[in-house]
């Protein structure tokens, strides 16, 4: 087997729901989560007959891929199905430009640690190590996990920058598309409400789009994820009004 960085450290999974509560004496229904960044409740669109067709069909394999799907999501961000990578949630994709662009001895830069632990794991596995000296891959958060500031994009390529919480920050980089080696990824786990369906996607230039599809795997996405993701955008754009308001407020009575 291919080594490891000697850099690596596994990812390590916060405790499930069930563990918290029994350290706690207390029923798991009383346990009240912050720690994965996620709505409290499901969307409204998540619901038996959203899915109700896939489930018809789940013996069989979606030839074909998810046309419908990739259109919205083109559609939403202003764009072309081509641009459009899928990936099981925004952690398939990261680590996808992982592997596409670096390898043993190699260093992938993370711009404005600590951040996203995942980020690092990504590196790790292709045998890299995480270091700023000439780096083959940058990984930017933005707005930035843990702190929610809305950082600085920095100049190095190739570059991925994640905004898996676009929508409650704002501002995107896909301005950068058309220049040299730029991803960006979103997800729909935190603004739309489907953070266990796993779907996620990566938006680049059609030639460096078209090179991370060839790397991916051939089904990313279940038809049931899918159809979830579709009904995501086609209910329009997530309304994170009221969780805005409620960080507005927060950060005023500090």
């Amino acid at each position: 087997m291919r080594p490891l960085s000697p850099q690596f450290t596994p990812y390590g999974w916060a405790l499930s729901t069930a563990e918290i509560a029994q350290r706690a004496g207390i029923g798991p229904e009383q346990v009240l989560r912050f720690d994965g960044n996620t709505q409290p409740d499901p969307p409204p669109w998540a619901r038996p007959e959203t899915v109700a067709s896939a489930l018809e069909r789940i013996q069989s394999y979606r030839h074909g891929g998810f046309p419908e799907l990739l259109a919205a999501i083109a559609a939403y961000n202003g764009l072309e199905p081509e641009n459009v990578v899928l990936g099981a949630g925004a952690d398939d994709l990261l680590m996808l430009c992982a592997r596409a662009y670096a390898g043993a001895g190699d260093r992938v830069a993370i711009a404005n640690e600590p951040s996203y632990p995942l980020y690092r794991v990504a590196a790790w596995v292709t045998g890299a190590d995480v270091g700023d000296d000439d780096p083959a891959l940058t990984f930017v958060c933005r707005p930035h996990n843990p702190s929610g500031a809305m950082v600085d994009l920095p100049a190095a390529r190739p570059l991925v920058v994640d905004e898996a919480y676009f929508e409650y920050g704002g501002e995107t980089a896909l301005h950068l598309l058309g220049s040299n080696d730029v991803v960006v990824v979103r997800t729909f786990s935190k603004a739309f409400g489907l953070a266990s369906a796993r779907v996620g996607y990566a938006l680049a230039d059609v030639e460096l789009a078209g090179e991370l599809n060839a790397r991916q795997e051939p089904a990313p996405v279940s038809t049931i994820s899918a159809a979830l993701a579709l009904a995501a955008l086609q209910a329009g754009k997530p309304d994170v009004s009221d969780t805005i308001a409620e960080r507005e407020r927060l950060h005023r009575a500090q």
